[in-house]
């Protein structure tokens, strides 16, 4: 089909050419004959890739070479030489490759690179840098790779080794005990004499100041003097005694020597060194010799007892009097178990009573008494006692009480006097615990967000482990759901716990204005809900009804029908148009009975006038004398029921009634007006088929 019958050229069976003519009439221009051209801005012979388009002829600063990595700069393109200028110049995506690798800083101009400050960028002034790392100082000229080791404390040569041999340093060995001699295991070199050094290894213990080779030689079993050998010549020699009848006591010749000679003692105590079964070791026996060496002939002796004096003939003897004997002694008993030996009752045998005096000789003053009390543990010293412990005593031991009643000896706060508070403990000691004392519900909150589980309670007077007060947590194993959480939409989730899942609460749930009345306006309250559904401004004024939007023509009938702001706007009504705080009015100049009012009135959408205060009494007032000062129709009224006033429109409670009035003259005054006799505002109430003006008011 020709695409253009005007131009005998072009026609479904053309050759296309390059003239912005669909020469072929296949619905394309310039196919297969135009070409793609690349902008190419500094001219350097590549194209902006991002900056081209398709035409019959390059237009001007257009090439069909692209590729450009940067087209404002024209030495930056494929193939370019790279400088060291912050440019991708060969568009290979690196910048500056390999121009800076190796250059350190040189900041003492030695000729070696500082290793731990390479060169950052082109911008360094690369005359202070070098090719190399090598200085370890680069602070010091005279210190670097290769320099030539000096004795001065510093590592000339960089090599990590510092004042090594060769420098001019010296050996010096440690000398740890300070006394002059070193430790050849601890050599160091050095330019001068460190600290705790010295210049000899001729000590043998350098951690003993006592052993050096000007030490004098002790009976220690160590060499003191460091000349290799022990315990020669020493300054304090140990003197041994002959030991003749070997029983471990000396007696005989003597002999000087660090170590004990064989058959001599380091002791002179035996009394007669020719008979083992005598010396200080041996038991003193009844043979009227002196056994021991004490120098008494059978005292103690074995086979001897020990005799005490009897005061009291009750067979216990005095057990600080006493005597040994190998026979026995008149008047002394061989026992001393008497504590009273001038008393008989009192001994062994004798029977324990509250008399604060040791009768059984236990050594225990009234301890078991028979006449003795039982008394209780108080280790709280509440008074109030336990069966952890008891004792009888005649008196009252310090820390006991005569008394059990204490049920934790271990807290004062515990016992039938204190007043149960909530601890989980038996605080007055009555066998229950908590009792008495206020109760509060608690809640499990598994998934720890702060939200209890409303199914699970405990009653506690203090808060369970794991439970808190809160309960309104609706999915106790999951911590992002509770209260506190947002909605979200299309989860079936309800997130927040509030009884619903994918509300209108949602965070990302859809705000604005729904169109009730389908008429294409938004309006009525801002709503919110996971479907989209609303208009984003709310400009219907009622949106109940279609015939009402900003795209309708008002019409006089009490209502803002196009949603301006005005009902009624003056010049659509029958009457006079007025508008006070924010409500509109009608002032109707034709004369009509009280009921003919109310209809014409209700014709237009309004009501006879409802008077709410004195400033719209006195407003009416003054409006209605602009257009005449006779009598005006309201909707005050009581047709329905004599006496009972009501209104046409909204009920009111205000009145302003004239003297006198309502007066229902002849009994059939039913209907108020305003204006009946003067121009103050009051009411007065006349026949309802008056005919007069009448007042109209915009239905709320």
């Amino acid at each position: 089909e020709d695409c253009d019958d005007n131009d005998s050229s072009v026609n479904p069976e053309a050759s296309e050419f390059c003239d912005g003519i669909d020469n072929n009439c296949d619905g394309q221009v310039d196919e297969g004959v135009s070409t793609e051209y690349f902008a190419d801005v500094d001219g350097d012979g590549f194209g902006d890739d991002d900056n081209k388009l398709i035409a019959c002829q390059p237009p001007e600063n257009y090439i069909i070479v692209g590729n450009d990595c940067d087209d404002t700069s024209h030495v930056s393109y494929p193939g370019a030489q790279e400088l060291c200028d912050g440019l991708d110049n060969d568009c290979d995506g690196d910048v500056d490759e390999f121009l800076l690798d190796g250059m350190h800083l040189d900041l003492d101009g030695d000729g070696y690179g500082d290793p731990n400050r390479p060169i950052e960028s082109c911008a360094d002034d690369l005359s202070k840098y070098v090719q190399n790392s090598l200085d370890c100082d680069d602070t010091n000229p005279e210190i670097y790779f290769d320099a030539v080791e000096i004795c001065d404390e510093l590592d000339n040569d960089c090599d990590g080794a510092i004042d090594e041999p060769g420098s001019g340093s010296q050996i010096w060995y440690g000398d740890s005990d300070g006394d002059g001699f070193g430790d050849q295991l601890v050599p160091m070199s050095a330019c001068s004499q460190p600290m705790g050094f010295v210049d000899n290894a001729l000590d043998c213990d350098d951690s003993n100041a006592e052993q050096n080779p000007e030490a004098p030689e002790y009976c220690n079993s160590q060499d003191d003097d460091c000349d290799g050998y022990v315990d020669e010549d020493p300054v304090d020699p140990i003197t041994f005694y002959q030991d003749a009848d070997n029983d471990g006591f000396g007696g005989g010749s003597t002999l000087e020597s660090c170590l004990q000679p064989v058959g001599f003692v380091a002791n002179s105590l035996d009394c007669d060194d020719t008979t083992a079964s005598i010396s200080p070791n041996a038991p003193e026996i009844c043979n009227q010799v002196d056994n021991n060496c004490n120098g008494i002939a059978d005292d103690n002796a074995l086979g001897a007892a020990t005799y005490y004096i009897d005061v009291d003939g009750d067979g216990y003897g005095d057990p600080y009097q006493s005597s040994q004997s190998c026979s026995a002694l008149v008047g002394y008993v061989l026992n001393g178990l008497d504590c009273d030996d001038v008393d008989a009752t009192q001994n062994p045998l004798g029977v324990e009573s509250c008399n604060f005096e040791d009768d059984n000789c236990n050594g225990q003053i009234d301890d078991n008494a028979v006449d003795a009390d039982i008394w209780y543990i108080d280790s709280d010293g509440d008074g109030y006692g336990s069966l952890a412990s008891w004792t009888p005593s005649c008196t009252q031991p310090q820390g006991y009480v005569d008394n059990i009643d204490d049920c934790n000896d271990g807290d004062a706060g515990h016992n039938p006097d204190s007043t149960e508070v909530c601890n989980g403990q038996d605080d007055n000691c009555n066998n229950q615990i908590d009792e008495g004392v206020t109760l509060y519900p608690w809640y499990f909150d598994d998934d720890g967000d702060g939200f209890g589980d409303p199914w699970v309670v405990v009653d506690a007077c203090s808060q369970p482990t794991g439970m808190i007060a809160d309960n309104q947590d609706c999915n106790d194993s999951d911590a992002s759901i509770n209260p506190s959480a947002d909605e979200l939409c299309d989860d079936g989730i309800d997130n927040n716990c509030d009884g619903n899942f994918d509300d209108e609460t949602s965070i990302d749930a859809y705000v604005g204005y729904l169109d009730v009345d389908g008429d294409g306006y938004g309006g009525g309250p801002l709503e919110s809900s996971c479907d989209n559904i609303y208009y984003s401004i709310n400009t219907d004024c009622d949106d109940s009804d279609a015939g009402i939007s900003p795209s309708a023509q008002e019409v006089c009938d009490g209502v803002d029908n196009d949603c301006d702001g005005n009902a009624d706007s003056a010049g659509l009504c029958p009457c006079n148009f007025e508008s006070y705080n924010g409500t509109n009015y009608l002032f109707c100049t034709n004369n009509r009975t009280w009921s003919v009012a109310k209809g014409e009135c209700a014709q237009l959408g309004y009501h006879l006038v409802t008077i709410d205060d004195a400033a719209e009494d006195a407003w009416l007032d003054s409006r209605i004398n602009t257009y005449s000062t006779g009598r005006w129709w309201i909707g005050y009224n009581d047709q329905t029921v004599e006496g009972y006033w009501d209104w046409d429109g909204p009920f009111s409670s205000y009145t302003n009634w004239g003297p006198g009035e309502p007066s229902n003259s002849n009994g059939n005054e039913d209907c108020g007006v305003l204006n009946q006799f003067g121009t103050n505002g009051e009411w007065h109430d006349i026949f309802c088929n008056s005919s007069l003006y009448f007042v109209c008011e915009a239905n709320p």
